[in-house]
């Protein structure tokens, strides 16, 4: 398993999908459930959503680490945030 800044997006893109429909992405009746859900169900994006952010939570939440945003500032570069200042 390799545990990177992807992980990280993943975290950041469940919180975000949090913010944008008031909900979690994925329920279930127990822990175990939920997780495999995570790991196996394909994320549904409410189709009210705009879709530029519904774009950015299917990236931000890929399965494969692979498909993520490779950092935080290309996600939020993709959400049209200025540039943080070097």
């Amino acid at each position: 398993l390799d545990i990177d800044t992807r992980s990280d997006i993943y975290s950041l893109g469940v919180l975000l999908y949090e913010c944008l429909t008031h909900r979690v992405p994925f329920t279930g009746s127990n822990e175990f459930e939920v997780l495999r859900k995570h790991e196996e169900q394909p994320l549904e994006v409410p189709p009210a959503l705009e879709p530029r952010f519904g774009a950015v939570l299917r990236r931000a939440l890929a399965k494969r680490p692979d498909d993520r945003y490779a950092s935080i500032s290309d996600l939020l570069a993709e959400l049209g945030a200025p540039k943080a200042p070097e």
